[in-house]
């Protein structure tokens, strides 16, 4: 009966020495990426360029993703990009991401999306990527060295920027259906095509004066009269019969 009731105490502490285990782990793990933030966050002082607010420069950065691929912001200098940071313990992060994905699917053509994992392993992105069927890359900042830079404090975060560098809209917190992220994106693409049809006409105007300027200073006595001839030249040519 004793050696029956010592092994059924021995059973007990090993489920609680388990549990208290577990728990510790997840403390652990909270901590860690808590601390990841502040510590990305207060070594990047010198590294800021300035506020984190819409209309400001965004903070170039060098970072690899877990497909093992180098990603760099400024290799997306012309295209729209919308960078979202998240980490698998925060559950507002993972209850908006299906809606942050699918976003980022219908825009795929517009806007570059980078998803930001701030705080965890590589192994533990992948285990949360396959148990929740997500496939696409995700930028690793373990140490905070990215979140620190946008002063990240706080997750999730959504970033949008526009094609020349600048913050064009930034989202604090979860996202919502009340929150208009695609319509922010729309208006963000819009302008760009707006940009780039004004800088094609700025050019052509300027090709244009450059060359009236350049004939005007060969010619000057004569471009009068070679734009007559051009027009007068037709009416004497008869047509085909």
């Amino acid at each position: 009966m004793k050696v029956n009731r010592l092994e059924i105490n021995s059973k007990k502490m090993s489920a609680k020495m388990r549990r208290l285990l577990t728990i510790l782990i997840g403390m652990a793990a909270v901590l860690a990426a808590v601390w990841a933030i502040y510590q990305g966050t207060s070594s990047s002082d010198s590294k800021r360029t300035g506020a984190i607010k819409a209309g400001a420069t965004a903070p170039e950065f060098t970072a690899i993703n877990s497909a093992g691929e180098q990603v760099k912001l400024s290799d997306y200098r012309g295209k729209v990009v919308m960078i979202n940071f998240w980490a698998s313990w925060c559950t507002p992060c993972v209850r908006e991401m299906p809606m942050i994905n699918q976003i980022a699917q219908t825009y795929q053509n517009d806007v570059e999306t980078l998803f930001v994992n701030v705080g965890e392993a590589k192994g533990t992105i992948r285990e949360f990527m396959e148990k929740q069927q997500f496939d696409f890359p995700v930028i690793i900042d373990v140490t905070g060295k990215v979140s620190g830079l946008y002063r990240i404090t706080g997750l999730p975060a959504t970033i949008i920027i526009n094609q020349e560098g600048i913050f064009s809209h930034i989202l604090l917190g979860e996202l919502t259906k009340d929150i208009p992220l695609q319509q922010w994106l729309e208006q963000t693409v819009q302008q760009k095509n707006r940009s780039s049809v004004t800088l094609m006409n700025k050019k052509s105007r300027e090709v244009a004066r450059y060359t009236s300027g350049f004939f005007s200073f060969i010619f000057p006595e004569h471009l009068a009269r070679i734009v007559e001839l051009k027009i007068a030249i037709p009416r004497l040519c008869p047509k085909n019969q």
